[in-house]
């Protein structure tokens, strides 16, 4: 797509500049933008059951969704929302229904929202379907917005490039073999034409502390060069129940938690079960901000034992995600009482 050289001189004692020269002029002149807002959640896990004739959705994931709405469309005014994986969790045969029920939920955003595709979407149904569903011509895409270009990849495929289907799992992520290629030409092609790229995908394409890279994304590294060398913004994840940020050169890294799952490979008191979390995304040249909520309730002990969370809900705390308290090489940060920007609402 990109080849040969860019560019002449009109001076022939100039010589014709090459491909590489270009973008390295484009990356180090890089104009000043407006801020990018984004609402984001990431494995909502929803599913269902019948009560009294009637399909009913998980309440630790439709209350979640059901807040982080209100706050998208009342308060934060995103630009964007992005549903970054396993809007489903796929135990039973009833996934399409709970796909389709959470999917109207979400409609009632007043901004435009996108999907990624997950390894529990993956559970539940082919790729094809969820393209049915989602109305995409392919799962990876990308959208120009306001000087940025965000970027959606599908991690479901086999070492071999084979999608992953409901017969057969793979856990790590994998890009297939076409998709790294198109991923590199729209990168070259946002930095000619001045675009910050912003990345969502649902597998983290780093280690972290909770999982090691090779559990996580086989080929994590040279992803992160290839997000290096055309130095990405951020990159957004979720799939391992983990809250963390981290910095690879000039590109940083979100791990991101969902509704109601906790990291059984974490300790418990790093588990934060069925927190809801959603999280407020500011994207600007100069930095990418990440504010979250999590609900939190009046007897922990006791808050899987009724339906519902109504009388048991404290309230909603938000925080400020950052390197310094949410380390994803450190999880005894998160032991530290006074993360910044915590606050009870």
């Amino acid at each position: 797509m990109f080849s040969g050289c860019f560019g002449y001189s009109s001076n022939k004692s100039e010589s014709v500049k090459s491909e590489e020269e270009i973008i390295q002029e484009k990356l180090a002149q890089r104009s000043p933008k407006e801020p990018l807002k984004i609402g984001l959640i990431t494995d909502a896990h929803f599913y269902g059951k019948e009560v009294a004739g009637q399909w009913e959705l998980n309440w630790r994931s439709k209350e979640a969704l059901e807040r982080f709405i209100e706050k998208m469309n009342q308060e934060f005014h995103p630009d964007v929302v992005i549903e970054n994986g396993d809007l489903i969790d796929g135990k039973d045969h009833n996934s399409l229904k709970d796909w389709k029920m959470a999917d109207n939920m979400m409609k009632k955003l007043k901004a435009p929202f996108y999907h990624v595709i997950g390894n529990h979407e993956m559970r539940s149904f082919d790729k094809q379907t969820w393209l049915d569903l989602t109305g995409y011509d392919r799962p990876y895409f990308y959208k120009d917005l306001k000087g940025y270009r965000v970027i959606v990849l599908d991690a479901n495929h086999f070492p071999d490039g084979r999608d992953t289907n409901p017969e057969e799992e793979y856990y790590p992520g994998v890009l297939g073999g076409e998709q790294w290629q198109w991923l590199e030409d729209v990168l070259k092609d946002a930095v000619l034409k001045d675009k910050d790229p912003v990345i969502f995908v649902h597998q983290p394409p780093i280690q972290t502390d909770a999982k090691p890279d090779w559990e996580l994304f086989p080929k994590g590294r040279e992803l992160q060069e290839l997000f290096r060398k055309y130095k990405v913004r951020a990159v957004f994840s979720g799939h391992i129940e983990r809250l963390c940020d981290i910095r690879k050169g000039e590109t940083e890294y979100f791990v991101l938690q969902g509704f109601w799952k906790a990291n059984r490979g974490l300790k418990k008191e790093y588990r934060f079960k069925d927190a809801g979390n959603f999280y407020y995304i500011t994207v600007t040249p100069e930095n990418v901000e990440v504010k979250g909520e999590y609900r939190i309730f009046k007897n922990k002990d006791n808050k899987n034992k009724h339906k519902g969370s109504s009388g048991r809900i404290e309230g909603w705390q938000n925080f400020m995600l950052n390197e310094r308290d949410y380390n994803c090489a450190d999880r005894n940060k998160l032991l530290d009482s006074n993360h910044s920007g915590l606050k009870n609402k």
